[in-house]
């Protein structure tokens, strides 16, 4: 077996829901926002508005395409909140780039795990279903447990993303190599994150 860590793309972003009603914030088309350093997960009232928010995040899995992952962790650093909220993991796989289409049912998505934060700094999530980690291509969309209670205030947590200079979203590995394969590391001149890759001919 062996470990390894895998640091969140730059694709990540929120799906954002407003309206003048609950009614219609539910049923708004969500706004897409990516790019930036931080982003909320959250279910709000706010002077007459109602918003929630979702994050999506994204790791590039594919140099283990023919690996077995036998347990994985999912890390986010959290550095404010409202209160202790527990923030459901989902697999769902919205491809290269996040678009409005993605906010969809969580019953139609697959659960990966849940958590309530414990202070700031990391959180973490002991994943299930691992092999949705490979199928579903290293995508996930974290979500409010509560998203469907109507707010009456404001509810969040606020956390790092990949675009942000230090503690990025993170997926930590340990998988068997499926093709008897070498890894090593080599950096990613695309976001900036350190990946394993295959390595032939041993």
């Amino acid at each position: 077996m062996a470990n390894a860590t895998i640091y969140g793309s730059t694709s990540d972003g929120a799906l954002r829901k407003d309206g003048a009603s609950w009614a219609a914030c539910q049923a708004a088309t969500p706004s897409v926002n990516t790019g930036g350093v931080a982003a909320y997960i959250l279910r709000m009232l706010s002077r007459g508005t109602y918003s929630l928010q979702r994050l999506a995040f994204a790791f590039d899995v594919s140099p283990y395409a023919g690996d077995t992952i036998t347990a994985a962790t999912l890390q986010l650093y959290l550095d404010d909140a409202t209160d202790a909220i527990q923030a459901d993991l989902y697999y769902y796989d919205w491809g290269t780039s996040l678009e409005a289409g993605d906010w969809v049912s969580v019953g139609s998505m697959v659960l990966a795990a849940t958590s309530t934060p414990s202070g700031y700094g990391y959180q973490t999530w002991t994943l299930d279903s691992l092999s949705n980690i490979l199928s579903k291509n290293g995508r996930f969309i974290l979500v409010l447990h509560d998203e469907s209670t109507e707010p009456t205030g404001i509810n969040y947590l606020h956390y790092l993303m990949a675009d942000n200079g230090s503690n990025k979203p993170k997926l930590d590995i340990t998988y068997t190599t499926g093709g008897g394969a070498a890894h090593l590391w080599i950096p990613s001149h695309h976001d900036g994150g350190l990946y394993e890759r295959m390595a032939g001919g041993l």
